[in-house]
């Protein structure tokens, strides 16, 4: 639950800038802002890592859903790294040695950013999606929850269908709100049933 916290704090501190001149202005934000989703990755892979035991089952879909969840969060890492530590320092060494022309290299770091936001956004679906499905079936916890899950995933397959864009601040903040949700619940829920 640590990180669903610290993911929700840096969604409410992120800052907006997609150009130079902007990246400047808010470089101690974007780098600490960042800097929290980071280690927020940290505690939502522990975290997920005990309710992927907690869903084993004897065909290994919790332990693919975690696989699913990892490769997620190992893209997150890198978009966090990308956007929020590897440009603001490329752009603040460039403007600090008088450079001015490097629009298109910051355009490419977004551009690739955004790959990685996709991956990060589908892996943590589909982890949510089995997971959701073995709370139904298992009957472990509310079943609300598992079809809450199922419901996330509709949503986001929709917003997939009508090109809605999970890479902006906007969609990477409605998807992270609505996992968050859901995470939080299943991680009360988990220790609950732990205690």
């Amino acid at each position: 639950m640590i990180g669903s916290f610290l993911l929700v704090a840096t969604m409410v501190l992120h800052p907006i800038g997609a150009d130079p001149a902007s990246i400047m202005k808010i470089f101690n934000l974007a780098v600490f802002t960042h800097a929290m989703a980071i280690v927020a990755i940290l505690f939502l892979g522990f975290g997920f890592l005990g309710l992927c035991k907690f869903l084993k089952d004897r065909y290994g879909f919790s332990s693919f859903a975690y696989v699913s969840l990892v490769m997620a969060l190992i893209a997150g890492m890198f978009a966090g790294t990308i956007n929020g530590l590897v440009i603001p320092f490329f752009v603040k060494k460039m403007v600090d040695m008088g450079q001015t022309n490097i629009d298109n290299i910051v355009k490419f770091a977004f551009i690739f950013n955004k790959c990685l936001d996709y991956i990060l956004v589908s892996g943590m679906s589909l982890a949510i999606l089995i997971w959701s499905l073995l709370m139904i079936n298992k009957k472990v916890f509310p079943t609300y929850l598992g079809y809450f899950g199922v419901l996330f995933n509709v949503a986001f397959l929709i917003g997939l269908a009508i090109n809605f864009d999970y890479s902006t601040l906007t969609g990477f903040s409605v998807f992270v709100f609505a996992m968050v949700v859901w995470v939080v619940s299943t991680g009360y829920l988990l220790s609950k049933e732990k205690s």
